[in-house]
């Protein structure tokens, strides 16, 4: 993460105006949360969320194609989301960076940094980056035994949004609530479809 974030650190540029992030949602909370906890802990930089939705599936597949042969931009953008997405994505202005997790997203993340000439940053393993498609940088578990390059951070335990204050304080509710004692526990955490995390 301070890796992802030294690659969009430009000393000139950070004293005139504040990083912009495009984030492409593709409506998977975990997918949303990894690039949300990284965001939570560089303040400084804004970010834009927008919603990705193809028209189809075969659009997907058109996007992901246009991408293997380099050929992606304006118009095929407005072919495979429609006129109003492209058009939201389109007007955007001064994007330095855009993020996005997993497959879905994976070629508008590549298309919109050709357009935009912005870095294209990458979470988790995709379709495009297991055939080699360049992104400037990929942020991928360890369990997914990424490629080992310059362009690839490996990370043990995915980002997420919560804070050390957040486990204090959920720690002092949940003592308190079931009056515990102060003697050690042992506690499980089971995943699921929360949205808060």
């Amino acid at each position: 993460v301070v890796m992802a974030a030294s690659t969009l650190e430009n000393p000139t540029q950070s004293r005139q105006r504040a990083k912009m992030i495009l984030v492409l949602d593709d409506g998977r909370a975990g997918h949303l949360n990894q690039i949300l906890g990284v965001l939570k802990r560089r303040p400084s930089w804004q970010y834009h969320l927008v919603k990705i939705q193809f028209k189809n599936p075969f659009c997907r597949f058109l996007a992901n194609l246009t991408v293997f042969f380099s050929c992606g931009n304006q118009n095929i953008l407005k072919l495979v989301l429609g006129h109003k997405l492209s058009h939201e994505l389109l007007k955007l202005d001064s994007i330095d960076a855009i993020f996005s997790a997993g497959s879905y997203c994976a070629a508008i993340n590549y298309i919109l940094g050709r357009i935009f000439q912005s870095k294209t940053i990458l979470f988790l393993e995709s379709t495009l980056t297991r055939f080699g498609v360049p992104f400037d940088l990929n942020i991928i578990p360890y369990h997914d035994c990424p490629a080992r390059n310059s362009k690839t951070i490996q990370l043990i335990m995915a980002p997420h949004r919560i804070r050390q204050e957040d486990y204090q304080k959920a720690v002092l509710e949940f003592t308190k609530a079931k009056k515990l004692s102060n003697r050690p526990k042992i506690a499980f955490l089971i995943g699921g479809s929360s949205k808060h995390f």
